[in-house]
């Protein structure tokens, strides 16, 4: 009867061109296709449940009875997606609300629906939304959780529930804030670092200079990159081994005047490939990231041996 219901308040908030494109009726909740060819936004949703919830508190009879389909097509009664009919058929009428076509199980009165509310709407295919909805004591349960979550956010939070959303975006705001300023800090950290590093752990073969290291603080792969292809200078290799918090990830990046037989992203992929992984990036800068349960120096060793291997052939 959910189900009956919502399908006409679509077509009452959506228009009459609406279609039902697909239905799933069970004991936990309802799902109903349409089509309409964009996002049903919150005013429309909330006009759709205002007008299904008035119809069940209005606790309106529903009358059932067997009819001749033609004459049951003329009485306006609306036939489901998908539905074989016969000579006969059920004819389900809300009085004065819906009339369709059903041979499914329905309450005898819409007070016994007792709430309705739609928990999701998205994108089917072009042009078919599909809304998920759950009624009675289901409806009421989800509501109280949502209630509970948000006593729950105003408790962290530390406010008043209607100052929730001013305090979240605000500390979103910190939030960035304080990303960026660490970034810059460790930007200074790492070209302090590497100054140092560099002439510790520089490899060379020929002209070539091949850098491995590991550092243990967040930066953007693109920044790391460019300070270590900055103190590598020209004819260099870098290969780095990122362990932080968010993530532990290996960064090859290579000098800009470097001989185009040895690329970045086909080292990468050829130390992803030994993982049984994935990971790639441009001729000069690639990246990919690695299990917490690898050892961060087995990886880079393996990246070492692929590289020299690289370095032989030119």
């Amino acid at each position: 009867t959910g189900t009956h219901l919502l399908h006409k308040a679509l077509k009452m908030v959506l228009g009459q061109e609406v279609q039902q494109a697909g239905s799933l009726v069970s004991d936990n909740y309802l799902r109903f296709d349409l089509t309409y060819y964009k996002k049903i936004n919150n005013n429309q949703i909330n006009d759709i449940e205002d007008i299904v919830n008035k119809v069940i508190r209005n606790s309106i009879n529903i009358d059932t009875q067997v009819k001749n389909f033609s004459d049951a097509k003329n009485e306006g009664a609306e036939a489901l997606f998908g539905e074989k009919y016969g000579e006969t058929v059920r004819v389900v009428d809300v009085d004065g609300f819906s009339k369709e076509l059903c041979g499914g199980t329905h309450v005898n009165n819409t007070g016994q629906i007792g709430m309705f509310k739609i928990i999701s709407e998205s994108s089917l295919a072009s042009g078919v939304r599909r809304i998920e909805a759950i009624t009675g004591e289901k409806a009421f349960l989800y509501i109280r959780g949502k209630l509970n979550l948000i006593s729950d956010m105003k408790n962290i939070l530390m406010c008043n529930e209607e100052d929730i959303i001013d305090k979240t975006k605000n500390l979103n705001v910190l939030n960035k804030k304080y990303k960026k300023e660490i970034m810059n800090l460790n930007s200074i950290r790492a070209k302090e670092y590497f100054s140092i590093s560099i002439e510790d752990k520089l490899l060379t073969h020929g002209k070539i200079k091949l850098f491995i290291d590991t550092i243990n603080f967040s930066l953007s792969p693109q920044l790391l990159s460019d300070i270590v292809r900055e103190k590598l200078s020209k004819n260099g290799i870098g290969l780095i081994g990122v362990n932080s918090d968010e993530e532990t990830l290996v960064l090859c990046t290579i000098t800009k005047d470097f001989d185009d037989k040895i690329n970045a992203g086909n080292v990468i992929k050829k130390i992803a490939n030994k993982l049984g992984g994935g990971g790639g990036g441009s001729e000069y800068m690639a990246i990919t990231k690695i299990d917490n349960s690898l050892s961060i120096d087995k990886v880079l060793d393996i990246g070492k041996k692929i590289i020299e291997e690289m370095i032989k052939k030119i």
